[in-house]
């Protein structure tokens, strides 16, 4: 039988066509949907709890600006942190996995140890908080969109500062590798994700001296400041 091609040849581009076309809406659709990973600098704390003064980032997982279309939750978000003596560049902390501020599975206690003093630690019915958490758009955390994360925090009357990782509450030695001398450092945090991961961003940890009595009062002792350069740390 004789197939006269000039005849098929205007349904078949219609056909091919159409695919194509429902493919570029298919891939546009799922680039809109994606989550996008947004780290930025946040006010530190006093932690009562922990009685020392904590540094944060606020992630958040950016809301779509098609108010028709939501972004999809970034599951299972784990960040890993890495801290770079600026002084001596080759000395580089990290990674470490620090931890979501608000989301615990159980806190740390205080013992008192003989010839030692007070030490933090945990047992099994204080097990360490939870390094991954979903985050969705427009999520909020302590009345701000998005949800904070630890970066380190500091006691009164010392002058180093420990990373924020909830393996420091559990490890019985070797604990060295979790502090950080007095000094100030590049800070590099990715957010990992089910399916991604955010860009590199990056902040000035500085700390200098100890911690004055008002610890409200955001001192130098301890900060965190946003840096508007980024890396090529993966």
């Amino acid at each position: 039988m004789y197939i006269n091609l000039n005849t098929i040849m205007p349904f078949l581009e219609s056909i091919i066509s159409g695919i194509i076309s429902g493919l570029i809406a298919t891939f546009i659709y799922a680039f809109l949907k994606r989550p996008v990973i947004e780290v930025f600098e946040d006010e530190d704390e006093w932690n009562p709890e922990f009685k020392s003064h904590v540094v944060h980032v606020r992630v958040r997982n950016k809301k779509s600006f098609l108010p028709w279309i939501s972004r999809n939750p970034a599951i299972d978000c784990m960040a890993r942190v890495r801290f770079i003596n600026v002084d001596n560049p080759n000395e580089v902390k990290g990674t470490f996995e620090t931890k979501w501020a608000r989301i615990t599975t159980g806190l740390p206690f205080e013992m008192s140890v003989p010839g030692v003093g007070p030490v933090i630690g945990a047992s099994p019915r204080n097990p360490p908080v939870e390094k991954r958490l979903t985050i969705y758009p427009g999520m909020s955390d302590g009345g701000k969109e998005g949800v904070q994360l630890d970066i380190a925090w500091k006691e009164k009357g010392v002058k180093h500062c420990v990373i924020a990782d909830p393996q420091y509450f559990v490890e019985p030695k070797g604990k060295s590798k979790w502090i950080l001398e007095e000094g100030r450092y590049y800070v590099e945090v990715v957010i990992e994700y089910a399916g991604g991961k955010s860009r590199t961003y990056r902040f000035l940890l500085t700390n200098e001296g100890t911690l004055p009595n008002d610890v409200m009062r955001h001192p130098r002792a301890l900060s965190l400041r946003e840096l508007n350069t980024d890396s090529g740390f993966v």
